[in-house]
């Protein structure tokens, strides 16, 4: 039988973006350079801000290029985790989620998926038009902000805060959150 040829890995070291200080978010085999580019990390919020109210969140990076040694990365995702949703909902109240494709300042498709909780339950129309202008809200918030603007803000709470605020004039709002917001994927080229 012939001997199965022995494949080399290396190791290198993935660096987050300069809105996480370059932070080391981990490191990643690979056997050629030229298959770095294009995988996605992902990694606690936590880790990367030292802030304990943002361990529910976590942050994808997708590595654009590499020496070897160093990968760099871009802000891919931004995702709050699953059980964190279980944990806040309560009987009594409604849950309203939602999805849709908006674009940024700087020609991103990205697609977000807010998510709210009213303080009591309330009727359907109530809820289609949270959701809507949310949905609107959002879409024009992304319209006037780059990507990595909107990332930041997201982490800060500031965004969450601005909806709420603007959502609490048609109903009581518990909670707003963007349950996940990513890059939409390119289409595969044939």
């Amino acid at each position: 039988m012939a001997k199965a040829q022995e494949i080399k890995k290396y190791w290198t070291t993935v660096l987050a973006t300069p809105e996480f200080n370059n932070a080391e978010i981990g490191e990643v085999t690979y056997s050629d350079v030229k298959t770095l580019p294009g995988r996605v990390l992902k990694t606690n919020l936590y880790l990367l801000i030292n802030d304990s109210r943002k361990q529910n969140s976590e942050i994808a990076f997708k590595i654009t290029s590499s020496d070897g040694k160093i990968s760099k990365t871009e802000i891919y995702g931004y995702k709050i985790l699953n059980a964190y949703i279980k944990k806040v909902m309560r009987s009594g109240r409604d849950k309203v989620d939602d999805s849709f494709i908006c674009e940024t300042k700087d020609k991103i498709k990205i697609k977000a998926k807010p998510f709210f909780i009213t303080k009591n339950k309330t009727n359907k129309l109530i809820l289609s038009k949270l959701r809507l202008s949310a949905r609107k809200n959002f879409a024009e918030y992304a319209r006037q902000n780059e990507f990595n603007k909107i990332i930041k803000d997201l982490v800060t709470n500031f965004i969450q805060k601005e909806l709420k605020m603007e959502l609490k004039k048609i109903y009581p709002l518990n909670l707003f959150e963007i349950r996940e917001l990513y890059r939409e994927r390119e289409p595969v080229k044939a």
